[in-house]
């Protein structure tokens, strides 16, 4: 943790740590700021720490334009589901960050709509924020990429050892070892 107070009077705190974005905040009181910066550094140092710069920026509006975009078009009633995610997306609840989004939100929500909808078709709005909101959780998993098919896989695994133990060489190991390298720096950041 490093703190210096800057030209405005304000205390600023700076945290970084490998493997993790580097954090800094502004405090007007020196014992708040400490307290932030301590109890970021626990959360790291617990693996407990969730970055939600990324979500602090997203707003409701970009992940139902996503889902509607690329999960609803796969979907057997994509022309309803697509025309309540559109009457969504023009709701005031759109404008919010997923960080701001709270429970009197969806409340508002669902009282707006009440007055003119069924409450079966008002569930049906409630649904697909709840299918919006979890997929976006699928969104943020890493992608750690594709797996060519190679029949020297199954010629290497049939003698009973690993392609990458035979043959480091060989394109399909770069890319296991790729994938071992990538999952080593999500899994086990020191």
């Amino acid at each position: 943790m490093y703190y210096r107070k800057i030209k405005s009077g304000r205390w600023l705190f700076e945290i970084q740590k490998i493997g993790y974005p580097r954090l800094s905040k502004s405090f007007e009181d020196l014992r708040i700021g400490k307290k932030w910066a301590r109890k970021i550094e626990n959360a790291i140092e617990l693996g407990s720490y969730e970055d939600l710069t990324l979500a602090s920026k997203t707003t409701i509006k970009s992940l139902l334009i996503k889902y509607r975009d690329e999960i609803t078009l796969n979907k057997k009633g994509h022309r309803e589901e697509r025309s309540k995610l559109n009457l969504l997306i023009k709701n005031e609840i759109a404008t919010h960050t997923i960080t701001q989004l709270k429970a009197h939100h969806l409340y508002k929500l669902k009282k707006q709509f009440s007055e003119t909808r069924a409450p079966a078709t008002v569930n049906k709005y409630i649904h697909i924020l709840h299918n919006v909101w979890n997929t976006a959780d699928e969104f943020k998993k890493e992608f750690l990429g594709e797996i060519p098919i190679n029949p020297d896989v199954g010629k290497f695994g049939d003698k009973g050892k690993p392609i990458v133990e035979e043959n480091s060489d060989h394109e399909i190991s770069e890319i296991y070892l790729d994938f071992a390298e990538k999952i080593k720096l999500i899994f086990f950041r020191t």
